[in-house]
């Protein structure tokens, strides 16, 4: 990289492109709500095979969107992380270049930097060039804030001054001047030029691949790859570690709002499972970062499933002509049922989206999401929490699991709709809340170790509704809490229980508690909820 070109580069002009990516991010992200909201509505309207057919491609156009938003929210972090880290090698470079004009010295466009003849002490010493000499770095800009100077130069300069001091000069005047600013200006050309380089790759690379407009799960892991490596390289200005990490719902809507929009953005492209997953920041947040894992997850596993292991031997001898399902075949069975019953669940899931507009049914949001954690955890909403003038939040019993998610969404749809004509004026929201591992079997649901372990959580969602609707709204929503089967044991703990925020254990943030077909919900005395 040449002087100039450095010294005169624009970083104001990848921040604009920045913008401008956002811009067709957000828009992206407007029409794929709008295809839910409007297209597939008015298509759920009519009948017959045409509709069908159109409905199909009317969703991938949706999904289109959704990809094309995600995209461009990695291209604009990595515009954003490439004017950040251009700006300390050009201030390096600039510094230079004012120290060396200040002193009479030239600095050349390669970097060389020239010092003029001169007369001291009565000797006559002639000018010269220097050129630096960087070495490259480990790190992009690991060693500009370094001195370039060793210990050895620095005894010679200290040695150079005493001589000039006594009338007997050694070195020509002004020589160490331009040897240092030329490293300096070495380095910072050398900086600059591995950062073009790695970010030029990046972005190359961050061409999405044509499919028409069917997303296909090539393409989506291909997106996973990049955000991987747009985390890589420009994540250090938006580290996962700042995410907030076991604090109260208030303390993460603080934390992001403090944010600018331009950071907003980027930690929703970089580390969507991270943003999905805070309680008290907005639904629409949330639910956007959540689709993104949905999306990318389903297309993980769908190629894990088809290229899982041929099947091991399922028995083992056990001696004395015994025989046992052998480890093997246990762990490789476990993870491809694991596999087969969480793409189900994604399946049912995306199912709701798609009927979004049909009948009436509002937008679905998706509050959480985690195939991963035991029985996997799914939290969609139907209408929006953070404006419903009432919210429902119902939680499942024993048996339930990712797998059978469908019929408990159904419900939470069904729930809208009944409530929804009590009140047409309202607006309304349900919550299917899986946030726990449920019994198994009726047998475990006379213990209560579930219940323990999952009413931290939901405690700490409810608190979470709560202050997103306060954010957005002013105020709370008339909420009450749902619990069928073992779902009302989990209530039950959850008035008992304290999260690492709140160590009070007070009432719950809801307005009324309904029990359904409840094992025990172990609370002596009368329920109280604020």
């Amino acid at each position: 990289m040449k002087v100039s070109a450095l010294r005169d580069l624009k970083r104001a002009t990848y921040e604009t492109a920045s913008e401008g990516w956002r811009k067709v991010s957000d828009q992206a992200g407007t029409d794929m709500t709008w295809v839910e909201t409007h297209m597939l509505k008015k298509l759920g309207e009519q009948d017959g095979d045409t509709k069908n057919a159109a409905v199909k491609t009317v969703r991938m156009l949706a999904h289109n969107y959704q990809y094309i938003q995600m995209q461009c929210g990695l291209i604009r972090a990595t515009l954003n992380g490439l004017a950040q880290e251009l700006q300390h090698p050009q201030s390096k470079l600039k510094t230079a270049l004012a120290n060396a004009s200040e002193n009479g010295l030239t600095v050349h466009d390669d970097g060389s930097v020239s010092y003029p003849a001169a007369v001291s002490h009565g000797k006559n010493f002639p000018g010269g060039t220097i050129h630096g000499h960087s070495k490259k770095s480990k790190g992009v800009a690991d060693d500009l804030n370094q001195e370039n100077e060793s210990a050895a130069d620095a005894l010679e300069r200290q040695a150079d001054a005493q001589y000039e001091q006594a009338g007997e000069p050694k070195v020509k005047p002004k020589q160490h001047l331009a040897e240092q600013l030329a490293q300096e200006i070495a380095d910072a050309l050398r900086v600059a030029g591995e950062v073009d380089l790695q970010y030029s790759n990046l972005l190359a690379r961050l061409t999405a691949k044509l499919g028409g407009v069917k997303v296909t799960p090539d393409m989506l892991l291909d997106e996973q790859a990049d955000r991987t490596a747009v985390q890589r390289l420009a994540g250090d200005e938006y580290a996962k570690g700042d995410i907030p990490k076991g604090k109260s719902p208030e303390a993460n809507a603080a934390w992001w709002k403090g944010l600018s929009k331009e950071e907003q953005d980027a930690y929703l492209s970089l580390y969507p499972s991270k943003i999905g997953a805070l309680d008290g920041i907005p639904s629409k947040i949330r639910d956007e970062a959540n689709r993104t894992v949905l999306s990318e997850t389903r297309a993980k596993y769908d190629r894990e499933l088809k290229n899982y292991s041929k099947e091991p031997p399922k028995w083992e001898d056990f001696g004395a002509k015994a025989t046992r399902i052998s480890q093997d075949w246990r762990d490789w069975n476990a993870r491809k049922s694991h596999l087969e019953t969480a793409i189900h669940g994604m399946d049912a899931i995306q199912e709701r989206f798609d009927r979004t507009g049909q009948n009436g049914v509002p937008r679905a949001y998706l509050l959480g999401f985690d195939p991963e954690k035991h029985d996997g955890r799914v939290i969609l909403a139907t209408g929006d929490p953070d404006t419903a003038d009432h919210t429902a939040v119902y939680v499942p019993g024993t048996k339930t699991l990712i797998g059978g998610i469908g019929g408990d969404l159904s419900r939470g749809e069904r729930l809208w709709a009944t409530s929804h004509a009590v009140d047409p004026h309202a607006k309304v929201a349900t919550i299917t809340w899986l946030g726990y591992d449920a019994p198994d079997d009726l047998p475990s649901a006379a213990k209560d170790r579930w219940a323990k372990a999952g009413g931290p959580d939901l405690r700490q969602f409810l608190d979470g509704v709560a202050e997103s609707h306060e954010s957005a709204s002013g105020d709370r929503a008339h909420t009450t809490l749902i619990g069928h089967s073992y779902g009302s044991t989990v209530i039950g703990d959850a008035t008992k229980s304290h999260t690492s925020y709140d160590p009070d254990a007070g009432p719950l943030a809801v307005d009324d508690i309904v029990a359904a077909g409840s094992p025990g919900m172990q609370v002596a005395g009368r329920l109280t909820s604020k």
